[in-house]
C-alpha cells in the first residue's frame, strides 16, 4: 500500500524549472509560509536599477497629438434636409 504521508499531487505540472519555481512560491504564499528577507529585495531591487537602462537612454516617447482625441462631430445638414426632416 502507498505512502499516507506523500503530497498530493499538484494541481499543474511544472513543464520547465521556471514554473517550478513560480507554482513553489505561490504555494509558499497560499499557505502563508513565504517570508521574504527586506534586505534581500532590496538588494535586488538596486541590482536591478544598475542593470536597467536609464530614462536617458530609453526610446524617446511619440509626440502628443491632441488631435487624436477630438471627435469630431457631422456636418451640419442643409436648410432642405432639416425642413424634410421637420416635416
Amino acid at each position: 500500500m502507498a505512502a499516507s504521508n506523500q503530497d498530493p499531487k499538484p494541481a499543474v505540472v511544472p513543464f520547465d524549472d521556471r514554473t517550478r519555481r513560480i507554482l513553489e512560491l505561490r504555494e509558499l504564499i497560499r499557505t502563508g509560509r513565504y517570508c521574504p528577507d527586506p534586505r534581500e529585495v532590496a538588494r535586488a531591487i538596486l541590482e536591478h536599477a544598475r542593470t536597467a537602462p536609464a530614462f536617458d537612454d530609453a526610446p524617446a516617447a511619440p509626440a502628443f497629438q491632441p488631435s487624436r482625441f477630438i471627435v469630431r462631430t457631422a456636418p451640419a445638414a442643409p436648410a432642405q434636409d432639416r425642413a424634410r426632416a421637420a416635416s
